[in-house]
């Protein structure tokens, strides 16, 4: 039967034809996402990231409000803490194990140093909400020039 055949070899071609443009769709689509992928990323690696554990940085002024209050709660905790290691200490020193006496020792002092350190990062945030939301100084920054009415520019 030559028409049925003939029928046969068409829709062949046609979904040979299809089938080959659905095939170079996707790969097109693939290479686009990969493209669009990589140049995201790229331009994320140039981005300056602060480092964490820089107890200078101070997060953005946005939840400075919310990291003040965090900051004075894990304060509140760290100085707990220590006073109960305090009171082990003070109930270990009747004892002879001056090995557990050391040790909490060592514990007193690195829970000091953290509460030392949330205070400083208290004041620092403090001292920043101050500058952003009272009256501050009225100096500008250092570096930054301010023109005045006369056109001569002052620092």
């Amino acid at each position: 039967n030559p028409d049925k055949s003939n029928g046969t070899v068409t829709g062949a071609i046609v979904g040979g034809i299809i089938g080959g443009l659905v095939f170079l769709s996707l790969i097109a689509v693939t290479l686009f996402l990969w493209y669009r992928r990589r140049k995201h990323l790229q331009a994320k690696a140039l981005e300056a990231i602060p480092l964490t554990h820089d107890l200078a940085y101070i997060p953005p002024a946005d939840n400075k409000r919310e990291r003040l209050q965090e900051v004075i709660s894990e304060k509140a905790l760290a100085q707990r803490q220590r006073d109960e290691l305090r009171t082990n200490l003070g109930a270990t020193r009747g004892t002879s194990d001056s090995e557990s006496e050391a040790r909490l020792k060592r514990q007193v002092e690195v829970m000091s140093e953290r509460i030392l350190q949330l205070e400083q990062q208290q004041r620092d945030i403090e001292m920043y909400q101050e500058g952003l939301f009272g009256s501050g100084s009225s100096q500008p920054p250092p570096g930054y020039s301010v023109t005045s009415e006369n056109g001569r520019s002052t620092a």
